[in-house]
């Protein structure tokens, strides 16, 4: 084995430094100190925490509201914000103010480790906030699908969560298939995420080969948030919004 090059290593030290200087920056203003950390959210922000001392010797450890503003901006309601703090502080030894901050108040000694906790807190609360809004305007959106296909087809059985089997034999779970005197509705719903939207036409799609297919119908809450990759849906299917008119419903269907 050779002998190290020392000018090689030594570009090595100054790259992997270069590298880690870029991770955590550090920024200083009237006393406080704010840390951009290497943690990324669910929003695509990275996390800051500010420090700053305290009389007596302590550290105030602090997401200066950052996680209540990331929160805001993703539309999650004061209420869901607040329970899902007060339920994550617990394990990190940190308070809610009950409106806006998270914060951890330690001596010299913890600050390093209460730096790190806060940042994973900021992570967990921020991303679980926007998780539990996402599920429960998801499970109200679903829910007024329901009750429009139930205005709409008010004799009709209904039948949700419903297994299909398409033209290549494999089988989808559509939101909800609707047996007419027509014959077969199905209803599936997609929202702007491009997973969402390649599950909903891969089923759409395949059941259109079926050779009795049951008459397809998209469903998303915000069709001008999905772009172009509308087109790929509607060529399969017509798109509703689910809090459509009943007569949107019925023209669909037909």
């Amino acid at each position: 084995m050779g002998t190290p090059n020392h000018t090689h290593l030594k570009g090595v030290d100054v790259a992997v430094d270069a590298a880690v200087a870029r991770l955590v920056s550090l920024d200083a203003v009237g006393g406080r100190y704010r840390i951009s950390m290497p943690v990324t959210l669910c929003t695509g922000s990275m996390v800051d925490v500010s420090v700053w001392a305290e009389p007596g010797g302590t550290f105030m450890v602090s997401d200066d509201g950052t996680a209540h503003f990331e929160a805001t901006l993703a539309m999650v309601s004061e209420r869901t914000f607040g329970a899902v703090a007060r339920a994550k502080i617990t394990p990190y030894g940190a308070l809610f103010d009950g409106h806006s901050m998270l914060f951890i108040r330690v001596g010299a000694e913890r600050l390093h480790g209460a730096i790190v906790a806060m940042a994973s807190l900021i992570k967990e609360v921020v991303d679980e906030a926007i998780a539990r809004a996402a599920r429960a305007k998801a499970a109200s959106t679903i829910n007024t699908l329901y009750e429009r296909i139930g205005m709409a087809f008010p004799n009709a059985e209904v039948q949700h969560h419903a297994g299909m089997i398409g033209a290549s034999t494999a089988e989808y779970e559509v939101d909800a298939v609707v047996k007419t005197d027509r014959g077969l509705l199905v209803f599936d719903m997609f929202t702007k995420d491009p997973i969402s939207i390649a599950a909903t036409f891969t089923k759409l799609s395949d059941l259109s080969r079926l050779e009795q297919a049951p008459r397809l119908i998209a469903v998303t809450p915000t069709p001008e948030m999905v772009g172009p990759k509308l087109q790929l849906i509607s060529s399969v299917a017509p798109i509703i919004r689910p809090d459509a008119t009943i007569e949107t419903y019925l023209k669909a269907a037909a």
